[in-house]
């Protein structure tokens, strides 16, 4: 045992030494950056939108699960005492099959059945259904409710509630075909799941080569898959809880805590079904009862509101209770009064709260587009492990929105953070670090110029240069009023990074503190749609 701890502890000095030679960036932010363009085409392709900007992958989920809960009579529900049976092993003796000759069992097995020396296959029925809770049970249960109802509201809860039974539908679906088309070998090995049904469902109906593809497709699928819900999700919560607890800051904590993680893992699921099984079998027992637990002793603390809880998820299932905005300008949040938006002169003065309020009969909570950005970020994005640090939307303008001690400072107005405004050269620095630098001086648009400068042309990689600059001389006035933590691009022009992030660094070294521009991390917003989320996050304050 002393030889693999040493080995891992001399493993990870090189990651630990060069987390600390690392100055511009840490070696999370790095392995961040390296993965998000893979992360980003997947996220595109899963959670494509079809209309009124529900993902296909929801609706696909949601439609399956109702078909088969109608198709097979809601076995979720009439199933259910059935299903406690069988993990109890009642119906183990109807599993002993006599059918068949005994000459053809191999070493008391007969072929095609599940019928071993154990009488209880490769796992008992406890490891067995040890193993399905570790793989259903988990962070989505605990930080996806979490992030659902911040979202959506109480009324998420029921919904959430209603999929999950559906739900059921479609694992009782799986199981059947899981174990209608597996297969046991020589040595009473089962081998099953989805790329098995999938090949020899369809090639009983005759469609042998689909079969075959869509079973090839579902492995890479899971593999692709495993890399986003799976493992990342859930070594990212672990990450930050850990880091919490600990008070940990290094940039490379992240990857330490990963490496860790993908090794006793590893450990684990090298080898095999059983080893799983046995693993499972002590420690999900442990995990449901603190689960249990937790929920019990929140429920209990809070006993007095489970009715009004109750109430709310009910009535906000089917009404909705507020509708946060989000706007381009000066804002007055208690009045609800939008001032000077910059991009609409006409709208001077108006009472967009008391407009919004009358028509939809529900509360408005408004702010500044640029601090809703930043409020999304601090909650759901890349400033979530930040205390003090400043979103900077980079799109037609140049918004910032200022997160302090976990706080989004408004200032007066909202007007907190227009750092665009501030005076730049012959102009304001808006006219230098947003859209209207390559609208004005070259006569296109940064998406134009973003696209010839990927393919090489001189004259647009030389303004993406001239942009990374002045977009460094804005970063710098920020540090200086502010010295945030971090600071979080966003906006369509973030997307460009690659194309100024190395003129924009070298520009930040000519800060006049370079110990304070060594620890700050630049980091580029990932979660689509983030100041959105940060508006709705205006309705649950």
């Amino acid at each position: 045992m002393n030889k693999y701890l040493l080995s891992l502890v001399t493993f990870l000095i090189p990651i630990l030494n060069f987390a600390q030679e690392t100055s511009e960036k840490g070696l999370d932010q790095q392995i961040d950056e390296a993965f998000k363009p893979f992360s980003d085409l997947i996220s595109n392709i899963v959670f494509f939108e079809v209309f009124d900007g529900a993902p296909f992958v929801i609706i696909l989920l949601v439609g399956s699960a109702l078909f088969f809960s109608i198709y097979f009579g809601f076995p979720n529900f009439r199933y259910f005492l059935t299903s406690i049976n069988i993990v109890r092993g009642k119906y183990d003796n109807i599993d002993h099959h006599e059918s068949g000759s005994p000459e053809l069992a191999i070493d008391g097995d007969i072929k095609g059945t599940i019928e071993d020396e154990s009488k209880e296959g490769e796992v008992t029925h406890f490891q067995a259904l040890a193993t399905a809770v570790s793989g259903t049970v988990g962070n989505g249960n605990i930080a996806g409710v979490a992030l659902a109802i911040a979202l959506g509201g109480p009324g998420a809860t029921f919904w959430m509630i209603v999929c999950g039974l559906l739900g059921m539908s479609t694992k009782f679906v799986e199981c059947t075909l899981g174990v209608q088309y597996r297969d046991v070998d020589e040595e009473g090995t089962v081998y099953g799941g989805p790329m098995y049904y999938i090949s020899k469902g369809l090639k009983e109906r005759g469609f042998v080569m689909l079969g075959k593809i869509a079973a090839i497709l579902f492995a890479i699928f899971c593999i692709g898959g495993s890399f986003g819900g799976g493992n990342a999700a859930q070594s990212n919560q672990a990450t930050i809880v850990i880091k919490d607890l600990l008070g940990i800051e290094s940039t490379s904590a992240g990857a330490i805590i990963g490496i860790v993680l993908a090794i006793l893992v590893g450990v684990i699921i090298i080898g095999g079904i059983k080893r799983i099984a046995s693993v499972t079998e002590k420690v999900v027992p442990f995990m449901a009862i603190l689960y249990l637990v937790a929920c019990l002793y929140i429920i209990l603390s809070n006993f007095s509101l489970v009715d009004d809880a109750i109430g709310l998820i009910i009535s906000e299932a089917f009404n909705p209770k507020a509708i946060g905005v989000g706007v381009p300008g000066i804002v007055d949040p208690v009045a609800g009064v939008i001032y000077d938006l910059m991009n609409l002169p006409v709208w001077k003065e108006v009472a967009l709260k008391k407009i919004l309020e009358d028509r939809y009969a529900v509360p408005v909570f408004l702010n500044n587009d640029a601090n809703c950005f930043a409020k999304g970020e601090h909650i759901y994005g890349a400033g979530k492990t930040f205390t003090s640090f400043v979103g900077l939307s980079i799109g037609t303008g140049l918004g910032m929105g200022v997160i302090l001690q976990n706080k989004l400072h408004n200032g007066l107005l909202c007007g907190a953070g227009e750092i665009g405004m501030v005076t730049y050269k012959d102009s304001i620095i808006e006219h230098y670090a947003s859209s209207l630098f390559f609208e004005k001086k070259f006569n296109t648009s940064a998406k134009e110029m973003s696209i010839l400068a990927t393919q090489g042309d001189a004259t647009a990689q030389q303004a993406y240069h001239e942009f990374g600059v002045h977009l460094g001389n804005a970063i710098n006035n920020i540090n200086y009023m502010i010295a945030p933590e971090a600071i979080v691009l966003g906006g369509s022009i973030s997307k460009a990074a690659p194309l100024f992030q190395n003129s924009m660094n070298e520009t930040l070294k000519t800060f006049a503190f370079p110990k304070q521009t060594e620890h700050l991390v630049i980091a580029i917003s990932h979660v689509k749609g983030i100041a959105i989320l940060g508006a709705a996050a205006l309705c649950v304050e």
